[in-house]
């Protein structure tokens, strides 16, 4: 159900009575990544992260968001920033993961991929 008009107008309406939710930033950032404006989302994702610096989410959407514009870099630096907060976000770590392999560096790929590994047998084994 892609409602994404709707969505805006419900996020811009919680921004124009408090212009600091972080959430609401995110989110209307999030809704522009997938409408494909990507500027706008940046933007929206720039401003969440000033309100709110430790949202690995915030962090790694915006990571996405670099990573569709094909700007690997950033978006390696926003998905080391999002697992340095949340070392088991496993997002994230598959998410930078998809940029090494799309900038061709395998080795560091494999070796993310290992990490999630170890991810998932560590919460298979405290479950």
């Amino acid at each position: 159900m892609e409602q994404y008009e709707a969505a805006l107008n419900d996020f811009n309406r919680a921004i124009e009575l408090n212009p600091n939710l972080a959430w609401a930033l995110a989110e209307r950032g999030e809704t522009y990544r997938l409408m494909q404006q990507y500027e706008a989302a940046l933007n929206d994702f720039n401003r969440a992260i000033e309100l709110d610096p430790k949202d690995s989410w915030t962090l790694a959407s915006r990571g996405q968001t670099y990573r569709l514009m094909k700007q690997y870099e950033a978006a390696l630096n926003d998905f080391n920033r999002a697992i340095e907060l949340d070392p088991k976000y496993t997002w994230a770590f598959n998410q930078r993961n998809l940029t090494y392999l799309q900038m061709m560096r395998f080795v560091p790929a494999v070796i993310g991929y290992i990490k999630l590994i170890l991810i998932g047998l560590s919460k298979n084994k405290n479950s």
